[in-house]
């Protein structure tokens, strides 16, 4: 086996797992973390920026990447909008919309996925460079939608929450019924 049948069988399970738990992090009820929310907002813009710098002489790669951006920065405010905050007696918690996060993150998989397929098929050959990686202006505008929702979405979330303390759900109440006395 040659290294560049290598390298797919060994990031093909991380990429599934990466998957997996963000699919989970855009379905369902998710505790409020603060700190995590934004290092994955500041992770993300540190990727795009990286992207950014690396494709800078790509001109239509640039473009996609910040149409991509752009695109995704007004779906993270759609997805604020269509989220659901709560504090409770247990924490706070956010649940988004599972969709639209849902949604973002397969078309950005299914086009690494692709990617992958392509770029195995043609990395044994002379011209390949991983410059290449960078060159499709499909994969970055994908990218930068995927990273402008998740930038916009995770410190939104912050943000609202912080600035609207009073979103409160009441505690379930419940009722202890004990041995009934006569009166």
């Amino acid at each position: 086996m040659t290294s560049s049948q290598l390298i797919p069988v060994l990031l093909t399970p991380l990429l599934a797992w990466r998957v997996y738990r963000r699919f989970r992090k855009n379905v369902g009820r998710q505790p409020y973390r603060p700190v995590r929310l934004v290092a994955y907002g500041a992770m993300f813009l540190a990727t795009v920026a990286l992207i950014g710098a690396v494709s800078f002489e790509q001109p239509k790669s640039l473009l996609g990447l910040a149409v991509g951006v752009a695109i995704g920065a007004g779906l993270g405010f759609l997805g604020l909008r269509l989220s659901i905050f709560e504090r409770t007696i247990g924490g706070s918690f956010y649940t988004p919309n599972p969709i639209l996060g849902g949604g973002i993150s397969v078309l950005f998989v299914g086009r690494l996925i692709y990617r992958f397929v392509v770029l195995n098929q043609v990395a044994d050959r002379p011209h390949w460079s991983p410059q290449n990686l960078v060159a499709s202006p499909l994969t970055l505008l994908l990218f930068g939608l995927t990273a402008g929702y998740y930038i916009v979405f995770s410190w939104g979330v912050v943000w609202r929450m912080r600035r609207e303390p009073s979103i409160t759900v009441a505690a379930p109440v419940t009722l202890e019924v004990g041995p009934v006395s006569p009166p």
